[in-house]
């Protein structure tokens, strides 16, 4: 062959084999990396109010590696609760990765779930079908105490609680089983035994655990039991209690057991421990508010003062259950209190009702206050529901027992009775100059045993007195005759860095005319009754005058003075007549008013123990 022909064939024989080796390798292109979805099981059926499980895997292909972020959403959108075990998984080349995801429904509709896995570009989906079935309602029991411990010859309780699963609704029975068996064996009882339980709700029922004087002393075993129809048939649900019975130890009650406040308001009962055969130590006491319903907001707190109490044996100790009420409606609380020496508990409930309106007259515990070297007094009522004439005695204990502490007597001392009714006496509480500050408990009881008094306890604050001004607004009226009405705010401000209180008393001509106090609108403030201010604030009282069968005007003389007060002054601002000799140039001795129908009634207000702020209100005949 010819040099030019070579030269020739050679080129083409090249190009060709070029493009051959082109073409040949298209079939062959390795894949891209990607990753697939898949869940287990794909369909399933979950009972109303329920929840399901479904796996979710993911698997690489093609050597992908990388995160996945996974989502779910459902069709209809309303209603399914969905929950992936992790938002985002991450591959490994040819490895898998699995998740699952919980699906809770509430209503009887079918869904379909997508789980959506997405990496960069990349994104594949998996379906799930949901159909609902019928809910698997059951309920399950539990306690609010631990293992227990209980002196032989009392008996103990614990709160037993139902509540609903997966809208359970229905009738639950308690029954209970103590092991062993032996001779004077603890006994079981429930109150009450049988009780509804609503859907999406709870019930308590009180179990009490009664010894004898001959139980052995050794450890048993309670089997709490609760039967209730479900979607099973008859279940019960059982719930096992440790009881040890020990020797000595100690019981509380409480006097009232229960007791009533008003929507804004403070008041309380007395719980009394009791040592029981010997017992001797230290006890703590705690008090809790049960809520109506899990989750639901309680304007209530509740509290125990003191906190702690010294038992020695065979003795007697009292401290104070105080509960506030901030902005309830009217409705009743149950509190429970709980007593403890470490393994040894004892616990009682106690109800109190909110009222729309109180009458501080009428509270289970009151405050006072008082300085060194001063007189107090507080009205005691005490109501006789029997036809028991009497007489009646008061008497009182102080704790903290102190050297020169405040002394306590009752005028009169003796009580003869009102037959179904209430009757009266006033506490006196004198300080020494010497008598150590701070709080106080006394406690009340009457020589009978059958009446209820009210307060049943005084929380008595022995402090250095407050500095405080009164004004009054407004200060002039002109009450037609017949029977004119007249309205006044009277606003107490305390002027020092500590808290005290403030008593107000009117004094008026009582044949020509009524003055009534509030402290809110629903709430009477009752004459000489303790008003607590705390510090830097403004106490605001009403004052409705309302005058009988003349016309009479009500001049501002707003006359001040400064005086120092015993504060059984406040009981004697009824005197005959008084010397207002002084009154021509403003020096006025404002321990006693005069109530002559010639002379202008007034309304004079008082701090019991400390300096006093007046203004007047002085009426003349128009």
């Amino acid at each position: 062959m010819s040099p030019r022909i070579t030269r020739l064939v050679l080129p083409s024989l090249t190009l060709i084999m070029v493009l051959a080796l082109q073409v040949s390798t298209v079939p062959g292109a390795s894949p891209s990396p990607d990753f697939s979805i898949s869940v287990s099981p794909s369909s399933l059926t979950i009972p109303v109010t329920s929840s399901g499980l479904v796996q979710i895997s993911l698997t690489s292909l093609n050597s992908f590696s990388g995160k996945v972020n996974l989502t779910a959403s459902s069709s209809p959108t309303s209603d399914p609760q969905l929950i992936l075990g992790a938002s985002s998984l991450t591959l490994q080349p040819r490895g898998t990765a699995n998740t699952w995801l919980n699906i809770t429904i509430q209503s009887s509709v079918d869904y379909t779930i997508t789980v959506v896995g997405a990496s960069g570009v990349l994104s594949h989906s998996a379906t799930i079908n949901v159909a609902w079935g019928a809910p698997h309602t059951d309920f399950m029991v539990s306690t609010n105490r631990g293992p227990l411990i209980t002196p032989r010859s009392l008996s103990d309780t614990a709160q037993i609680t139902v509540t609903s699963l997966h809208l359970f609704a229905g009738t639950i029975s308690m029954t209970g089983a103590v092991n062993p068996v032996t001779a004077n064996a603890p006994t079981v009882s429930y109150s009450p035994s049988s009780f509804p339980v609503s859907n999406w709700g709870s019930a308590t029922t009180t179990l009490t655990i009664q010894t004898a004087a001959l139980t052995p002393i050794q450890n048993y075993t309670i089997l709490v039991s609760a039967t209730g129809q479900t979607y099973a048939g008859s279940t019960t649900h059982s719930i096992a209690l440790n009881l040890s019975i020990v020797n000595s130890g100690f019981e509380i009650s409480a006097n009232p057991s229960t007791f009533n406040t008003g929507t804004t308001d403070t008041d309380g009962t007395v719980i009394r421990v009791v040592s029981v055969n010997g017992f001797a130590g230290n006890v703590i006491l705690s008090a809790s508010v049960n809520p109506k319903a899990p989750g639901v907001y309680i304007p209530v707190t509740a509290r125990m003062l003191p906190n702690n109490l010294t038992l020695y044996p065979n003795s007697t100790q009292d401290s104070l259950l105080i509960a506030t009420v901030s902005g309830s409606v009217a409705t009743s609380y149950d509190i429970t209190v709980v007593v403890n020496d470490g393994p040894l508990v004892r616990s009682l409930v106690l109800t109190f009702w909110v009222n729309t309106a109180q009458y501080r007259g009428y509270r289970t515990l009151d405050y006072l206050s008082a300085t060194t070297g001063t007189t107090v007094r507080l009205l005691i009522n005490v109501l006789n529901q029997t036809s028991y004439l009497g007489p009646v005695s008061l008497h009182a204990t102080v704790s903290p027992s102190l050297p020169n502490g405040p002394a306590i007597s009752f005028q009169p001392p003796s009580l003869s009775l009102t037959p179904i009714g209430w009757n009266t006496t006033e506490m006196v509480v004198t300080t020494h100059s010497d008598t150590p500050l701070g709080v106080y408990i006394i406690i009340l009881n009457e020589s009978s045993g059958t009446m209820s008094l009210n307060p049943v306890a005084v929380i008595l604050t022995v402090e250095v007195p407050i500095q405080f001004s009164i004004t009054v607004s407004q200060t002039s009226f002109v009450l037609g005759a017949g029977m004119g009405i007249a309205n006044a705010q009277l606003s107490i401000a305390n002027l020092d860095k500590n808290p005290g209180q403030v008593a107000v008393s009117p004094s008026y001509n009582a044949t020509a005319l009524t003055v009534i106090l509030w402290r809110n609108p629903s709430l009477y403030y009752v004459e000489n009754d303790p008003l607590d201010i705390s510090n830097g604030s403004t106490t605001i009282l009403s004052a409705g005058l309302q005058l009988y069968g003349h016309r009479t005007s009500v001049d501002d003389c707003s006359r001040g003075a400064a005086s120092s007060f015993q504060p059984h002054v406040l009981s004697d601002l009824n005197p005959p007549n008084s010397d207002r000799g002084a009154e021509q140039d403003g020096d006025y001795d404002t321990k006693y008013s005069d109530h002559s129908p010639a002379r202008n009634p007034e309304i004079i207000l008082l701090h019991p123990v400390g300096v006093l702020r007046s203004n007047y209100f002085t009426m003349g005949n128009g």
